[in-house]
């Protein structure tokens, strides 16, 4: 008893002489640093060769460092802020810059002490957010991308359901990922702060951080080299926001689950749950606008077998419900056929969604949107297969 006594008072007292030592080192860092330029509120986006926008930016009320000023030191002093004991943590925090201080602030009461802390560039190096199947290297998000994306999106859309907005002023040099360490999934966090807006006001905030999330993403996947199944169609609906759309729940709901941000097993779950209920929930809906005649003129004109060979089980009609009805048959019944060679090819239903998703690229999330804007998912019909979608998020 005694000796376990001992041993923990030495373990305590090494780890005071540690945070001792942290804290010198960093009023050395503090006072060796120049003085941060004076800003004004907002920020100056400039685009750099590296794909995403670097700003220079304070937040309302504050007195800020750059965002994008020696981030390699940035991310050492935050993990050993991280390190110690959280009264210390605070004290010290309190005193630093606004970055140091949001880091703590935000990952003490989520995650606790993070394995690591990165911004976005850091981020990209080694996770990237684009992959492709293996047929047509038709390109997919992965699982980082999808992350990156949906939480962009859903920061944004809880700061506007606060009345608070950054104005279009947001950008990709806000955003931090850190590993916890009790877990292998990533946090991420946004380090600014959202400024209060009303009225008339408050709505055209809102368009411009769907912009400038619009901006963020293009310029990301361009940096990628390659653009996603959806990616194209999420970007579009971000430009172009209005201050009606923005008012509306059905379109934030809209943006929330949008098909670009979902596993392809989700996109895959919603297309069957749709078709075995499509004549009450599609009822009423016009033709798909996705082929200026019909769509299945684009079918005819695939070369893809498994598309092809599923389509002569046909008849098929023009209608949505119709269209719905195509693409789960091509999920079910296009994973081996035989090829004009003789030798039977084989698909995953990833392969044969991404497929579709290619052919038929406007039409998911139009019809999604469409569905969200006629109330049908609120509906006792729509409202299973728009639960069982959103589990993959």
């Amino acid at each position: 008893m005694g000796k376990s006594f001992v041993r923990v008072k030495r373990k305590l007292a090494g780890a005071k002489k540690k945070l001792v030592r942290w804290k010198k080192e960093l009023m050395r860092l503090r006072n060796a640093a120049p003085p941060a330029p004076a800003t004004q509120a907002g920020a100056t986006a400039t685009p750099t060769a590296a794909g995403p926008a670097s700003a220079t930016t304070t937040v309302p009320g504050n007195t800020a460092s750059s965002l994008n000023s020696s981030p390699q030191d940035e991310v050492k002093l935050s993990l050993r802020l991280l390190h110690g004991a959280p009264e210390v943590i605070l004290e010290v925090a309190g005193s630093q810059d606004e970055v140091t201080r949001k880091i703590v602030e935000i990952c003490l009461p989520c995650i606790g002490r993070p394995k690591s802390v990165q911004d976005l560039n850091e981020f990209l190096m080694s996770n990237p957010i684009v992959c492709s199947a293996r047929t047509g290297y038709i390109p997919d998000t992965t699982a980082q991308g999808r992350l990156l994306s949906r939480t962009i999106i859903a920061v944004i859309l809880e700061c506007h359901s606060e009345h608070k907005s950054w104005n279009g002023a947001l950008d990709s040099d806000h955003i931090r990922i850190s590993k916890p360490r009790e877990s292998k999934e990533m946090f991420m966090m946004i380090l600014k702060d959202g400024v209060e807006f009303e009225g008339e006001a408050l709505l055209r905030a809102k368009v411009n951080d769907l912009r400038k999330a619009a901006l963020i993403f293009r310029r990301l996947y361009q940096a990628s080299g390659h653009s996603p199944v959806y990616v194209l169609e999420l970007i579009q609906a971000l430009e172009g926001a209005t201050t009606h759309s923005v008012a509306q729940p059905a379109f934030m709901e809209f943006l929330r689950y949008h098909p670009a941000i979902m596993a392809s097993a989700g996109r895959t779950n919603f297309t069957k749950a749709i078709n075995r209920d499509r004549e009450r929930i599609l009822v009423g809906l016009p033709k798909p606008t996705i082929c200026p005649n019909d769509w299945r003129a684009l079918v005819k004109l695939e070369g893809h077998m498994p598309i092809t060979v599923v389509y002569r089980y046909g008849p098929y009609g023009s209608t949505v419900g119709e269209l719905i009805r195509f693409m789960r048959n091509v999920l079910e019944h296009g994973k081996e056929h035989q090829g004009e060679d003789g030798n039977v090819d084989y698909y995953n239903e990833h392969e044969l969604e991404l497929y579709l998703a290619n052919t038929f690229h406007p039409f998911l999330p139009s019809i999604m949107r469409t569905l969200l804007a006629l109330g049908k998912m609120e509906e006792p019909c729509g409202r299973a297969a728009w639960s069982s979608y959103k589990l993959f998020v």
